[in-house]
């Protein structure tokens, strides 16, 4: 509990923790950020008014193959319901697909802190 970004649940896995609850994504993307490989990104910020690639190139949800940057901005901004609601299905498939590769990375013996971040 209390533990939600993604790099604080790579630091709990490496501390033996195994089990996860917390509204960090869905409470995060209430606010505008959408979780991206490269770094966080505060939607709701002008920069991404004219931007048309999806939240994170690296993802393959609903929101990142059908929507821009942009799109989810304008959303956000004007305060549209789906703006939140991509960005919570965004932030959630982001954490189900990160602890994913960690399972995976667990049962094949691959797995080390640095790989992620």
């Amino acid at each position: 509990m209390g533990v939600g970004s993604a790099k604080e649940l790579v630091e709990a896995i490496v501390l033996g923790a195994d089990m996860f609850d917390s509204a960090f994504p869905t409470r995060t993307a209430r606010h505008g950020m959408a979780f991206s490989s490269e770094k966080n990104l505060n939607i709701e910020s002008a920069k991404f008014a004219l931007d048309d690639a999806p939240l994170d190139k690296n993802c393959t949800c609903f929101v990142c193959n059908n929507h821009s940057r942009a799109y989810v901005h304008h959303l956000v901004r004007t305060k549209e319901e789906n703006g939140q609601k991509y960005l919570s299905y965004h932030n959630l498939f982001f954490i189900q697909s990160l602890m994913e590769k960690i399972r995976t990375d667990i049962k094949e013996g691959s797995f080390k802190k640095e790989k992620y971040f």
